[in-house]
């Protein structure tokens, strides 16, 4: 989820093969037998977190509609490939995005020189899902708590701070974190969490940030010592983590997030047929179950709640990366 994917490669997955809608124009305006299947683009390689929660909802939504909906990894120029095809596609509810907090908040801001999609481009239909990051020091930086870090990150001697990609969601949740709080350090970026977790564990990085999911089986065996959570509230599957927001920081939550978007045109009769079919897949037990596994926590913001939130995002990102000045050319 933070980091951007920048390999080339792309994969198909149908998941069901089952008539679908009518009436071309409007596929998925009523529940007349159709010919052609729903595409759900991943602007990721396979199997990360967008890609599992993609294909979990796609297949409740197969068994949910007696529809074809295929799962379809566009990766490569940081998501720019799959956003553009979905963003150029049809509105006749054949081609829909699997995007996240970077893809439609962060990377827009980024990536100002190469045409990358931004919020006018897609349609809001229903947020997925919500996971935290969580900030975690190494034992042997001699920080155990909020209080010893605050007075750490503060002076010339600040320790630098890792995450798994420039401009993911956990990158821009300690920005904001020292935006707020004045902190010195500087940031290392990793390609990917899996370097950055190996460097975390040797103790070249003492302190680091990545999605709470990740780090968590290296907190449960104590191997790095949690400081917080980026939400505004405690995580069912770590209550014991405080958040910062309860160590003082006013108005800060943070959570990394998933939706489904569509081409900024679709019609108001089909999207609201897939936010009725997504809205209905999360209940899909099968889809709980999974989204348990992944720490992901379910919020159904939908249409026009789920837009002026991508609105709100959209202008917190940008001044966070503004006032960093954090640039990719």
């Amino acid at each position: 989820m933070g980091a951007i994917d920048t390999h080339r490669r792309s994969a198909l997955c149908r998941l069901v093969t089952l008539p679908l809608l009518a009436a071309p124009s409007l596929a998925w305006a009523s529940d007349k037998p159709s010919s052609a299947p729903v595409s759900m683009v991943v602007p990721f390689s396979p199997g990360g977190t967008s890609d599992i929660i993609a294909r979990t909802l796609a297949g409740a939504a197969a068994r949910q509609t007696g529809g074809v909906f295929v799962v379809e990894n566009r990766a490569g120029a940081s998501g720019l490939i799959g956003l553009q095809a979905v963003a150029k596609a049809q509105t006749d509810g054949r081609s829909l995005l699997l995007g996240n907090i970077a893809t439609q908040t962060i990377a827009p801001h980024l990536y100002k020189k190469v045409g990358y999609p931004t919020i006018k481009d897609f349609r809001p239909l229903i947020l997925t899902g919500r996971t935290t990051n969580v900030v975690v020091v190494h034992p042997d930086s001699g920080i155990r708590n909020f209080k010893d870090m605050d007075s750490r990150m503060r002076g010339p001697q600040a320790l630098v701070y890792a995450s798994g990609s420039i401009g993911g969601s956990p990158h821009l949740s300690f920005e904001l974190l020292k935006q707020r709080l004045g902190w010195q350090c500087e940031h290392v970026p990793y390609k990917g969490a899996g370097p950055m977790i190996t460097d975390l564990l040797g103790g070249q990085v003492k302190v680091a940030i990545d999605n709470l999911p990740t780090m968590l089986p290296l907190i449960r065996r104590g191997a790095v010592i949690p400081i917080g959570i980026t939400s505004a509230q405690r995580w069912s599957e770590a209550k014991e983590i405080p958040t910062f927001s309860e160590m003082g920081i006013a108005d800060y939550d943070v959570d990394a997030w998933f939706g489904v978007f569509a081409p900024r045109k679709m019609p108001d009769e089909v999207a609201t047929r897939f936010v009725e079919i997504f809205r209905t897949a999360q209940e899909d037990p099968v889809v709980r179950e999974k989204f348990d596994v992944l720490g992901a926590r379910i919020d159904p913001l939908m249409l026009s709640r789920f837009e002026a939130f991508i609105a709100d995002e959209d202008k917190r990102w940008s001044e966070v990366i503004r006032r960093a000045n954090i640039k990719i050319e």
